[in-house]
């Protein structure tokens, strides 16, 4: 058993006789542990290994081999693993030699072409294709990438002078297809659609076809989201080759089509959804052996995802990912923020220098950098940043918002004001473009955050004005910031043909800001919510409108009735359910009533749309209100960890105080007041046992 030749022999002819590949590596690999690296064994490993997706494993076996042996070893798979795991220097050259010792072989070019595309050396693709469409030029899958490639590069010349040149090399059979490209290249989608539904009849359930049309029909999306479905259509025929072993798990057409779904099924923000594409990404693989790419996809999905599991999964990924230096710019931001969101300030600091270090004159990372130094309260060195920013950014787009944000922090409100004018452009009485009349719309979202609420409304109207279809924007401004009598008025003009709007928007303005306005408008409100319901009653969406309109009026029995009558009925969508069951749950715990059925509730909101930081909170104080202080503290120390929200340290503060860890609670408590808590921004049902605990921390601090 320790005789590694026999190893290695055996390994070989489990692979010639095409059996189990999974004890051949097995046997190559024991080959390794007896004796030293058989070159030939590890190149048959290394070969093994990338056609499974195994990249990363065939990347360690494949650095076993002397450098001047690689290339004749694996030929192309040298090149492939490189660029798999993130090499696209490397990747490209040793792709570049091949390319270079075959140039007469179209497959070699054309597959250089792609891998070259692959590695952004966008010149070396375009140069490869035309030499693959000048050794094959009846081929009009090549005729076709190298006029996308010239499209891309936006190189009008060279691509009529392709067209021309593939229309007199193609036979008469593949013109069509020229013809299809090019009316997709010049966004007549319609057409494009009915020439490749034709030359593909009764051939689209073809692998190669399954994917030409799904690049179609993705590509179209970006213009029209609607072809988003139909792009689905295609890549769930992939998808089900490999289930059913048409295809190998490994197979690049079911790589990429597990990439594509997953892909499409985060971007709908559901929980359930963000699950399926986890699954997607590393079935037949494991998360350990993913290619790089789909290693950076998980951790983004898993980024965007509020509960603190998912979170933390993110950060140890992209903490690998960077330590190999796999990470572009907008990964290494997102990474940055979920370290800071997480309190690992040190860390997120040092990964923001040493990207400044690489990106000096990137002004997103310097914006991004400020942000957070402003968000922590560090005013003097955040100053000190944008005066340096500001030497890089001449227009002003990126420092005069981080200027007018940080005067506001610092109650510099004359600043603000000032600063915001600068943003706009200069030219407001004229003609503006599209993305002039966007800048207003963006300045005057600015002056809401920073507190110049004279300037937004003036800046909103004039964009209503120019932009009529933008209405709402004023009446939400007027409703949660502005002159309350008047956007009741507005509400109830816009009411009969924006029903559920007009709703998520009035109980929006009575939520935020109850105690100003008490309960002069609560009659309005619910001659709204009744009429909504009359006109239907079975609208899940309104009957949530009305159990938390109950519960902000401070009816409180009567809204939980409400809930429960919502949680009694069948067919309620998901997402409203759970959050019918949150708020009932809430409801409960600040009652201390049926507290049992309210961990129930919140567990199965759980369920639905994932342990976020805000389901981890209601439970918290369901748990607190049932005594149970150890679990409660642990749902809280979670929650923070995804969002540093005061009303969550404030919790955490109270959990720890009635648990009798009067230190443990001082400092939550700090950490709340130095983000801001104040009474009137809890609910009304909170407000009472605030003022109690803020009682008792107070002594406690004094002792």
């Amino acid at each position: 058993p320790e005789w590694s030749e026999l190893h290695v022999l055996y390994g070989q002819l489990l692979v010639l006789l095409n059996e189990d590949m999974d004890l051949a590596l097995q046997h190559l690999d024991d080959a390794l542990k007896y004796g030293p690296a058989n070159s030939n064994a590890v190149g048959l490993q290394v070969q093994l290994l990338a056609k499974r997706g195994l990249n990363q494993e065939a990347r360690k076996k494949m650095e076993l081999l002397p450098a001047d042996l690689r290339r004749k070893l694996l030929g192309s798979v040298e090149a492939e693993v490189l660029l798999a795991t993130g090499d696209q220097e490397a990747a490209f050259k040793a792709a570049q030699e091949i390319a270079e010792s075959q140039p007469e072989v179209a497959k070699t070019q054309l597959w250089f072409a792609k891998l070259a595309q692959q590695a952004n050396q966008i010149e070396a693709s375009a140069a490869a294709y035309y030499k693959a469409a000048e050794l094959s030029p009846r081929d009009p899958d090549v005729w076709s990438q190298l006029l996308t490639l010239y499209a891309l590069q936006n190189k009008p010349v060279e691509l009529e002078n392709a067209f021309r040149e593939a229309e007199l090399a193609l036979d008469e059979e593949y013109l069509p297809l020229v013809t299809a490209k090019s009316f997709e290249l010049q966004g007549r989608w319609k057409n494009a659609e009915r020439v490749y539904l034709a030359v593909f009849e009764g051939r689209l359930d073809e692998i190669a076809v399954a994917r030409r049309m799904a690049d179609f029909y993705l590509i179209w999306a970006q213009a029209d989201p609607a072809n988003s479905k139909k792009a689905a259509s295609f890549i769930n025929r992939l998808l089900r080759a490999s289930y059913e072993g048409k295809i190998p798990v490994d197979h690049p057409q079911a790589s990429w089509a597990r990439n594509q779904a997953a892909r499409q099924l985060a971007v709908t923000g559901d929980y359930q959804n963000a699950l399926r594409a986890q699954r997607l990404l590393t079935h037949g693989v494991g998360e350990d052996n993913l290619p790089v790419a789909d290693q950076i996809l998980l951790a983004e999905i898993l980024a965007t995802q509020s509960d603190p599991a998912s979170q933390g999964k993110a950060i140890r990924l992209f903490t690998q990912l960077h330590e190999n230096q796999r990470l572009q710019k907008n990964q290494i931001l997102m990474f940055a923020r979920l370290l800071r969101n997480a309190n690992q300030w040190e860390r997120c600091e040092d990964l923001m220098l040493d990207t400044l270090s690489k990106l000096g004159a990137d002004t997103q990372v310097w914006s991004t950098y400020i942000s957070m130094l402003i968000d922590r309260g560090e005013y003097s060195n955040a100053q000190s940043r944008i005066n340096r920013l500001k030497q890089l950014d001449t227009q002003g787009n990126a420092y005069l918002p981080l200027m007018a944000t940080l005067a506001h922090k610092q109650g510099d409100q004359a600043t603000v004001t000032k600063t915001l004018k600068e943003l706009l452009p200069e030219n407001l009485g004229g003609a503006l473009t599209p993305e002039q009349l966007q800048l207003v719309r963006k300045v005057a979202s600015l002056a809401i955050d920073c507190g110049d609420l004279k300037l937004a409304e003036q800046l909103i109207q004039f964009y209503v004005q120019r932009t009529p279809e933008a209405a709402y924007e004023l009446l939400r401004f007027h409703a949660l910031h502005g002159d309350a009598a008047k956007a009741m008025a507005e509400m109830k003009s816009a009411f009969p043909n924006a029903m559920d709007q007009v709703l998520a928007l009035a109980t929006q303005m009575l939520r935020s800001r109850r105690p100003e306005l008490g309960d002069q408008f609560d009659e309005d409100i619910n001659q709204l919510v009744a009429a909504a319901l009359r006109d239907d009653p079975d609208s899940a969406e309104r009957l949530l409108f009305r159990a938390e309109l109950l519960e902000i009026q401070q009816q409180y029995p009567q809204s939980a009735a409400a809930y429960d009558e919502l949680l009694a009925r069948k067919n309620v969508p998901e997402r409203v359910r759970a959050a019918a069951m949150n708020n009932l749950a809430f409801l409960l715990a600040l009652m201390g009533e049926r507290l049992d059925d309210a961990e129930k509730l919140v567990n199965q909101a759980m369920e639905i749309i994932g342990p976020i930081d805000a389901l981890l909170d209601t439970r918290a104080l369901v748990r607190t209100a049932g005594k149970k202080y150890d679990l409660a503290i642990e749902d809280l120390l979670l929650a923070v960890v995804v969002n540093r929200d005061p009303l969550k340290y404030y919790h955490l503060a109270r959990a720890q105080l009635l648990a009798g860890d009067a230190e443990a609670a001082l400092k939550a408590w700090k950490e709340a007041q130095s983000l801001g808590i104040k009474k009137e921004k809890l609910p009304l049902i909170e407000q009472p046992g605030y003022e109690e605990f803020e009682a008792k921390i107070g002594n406690t601090d004094q002792t």
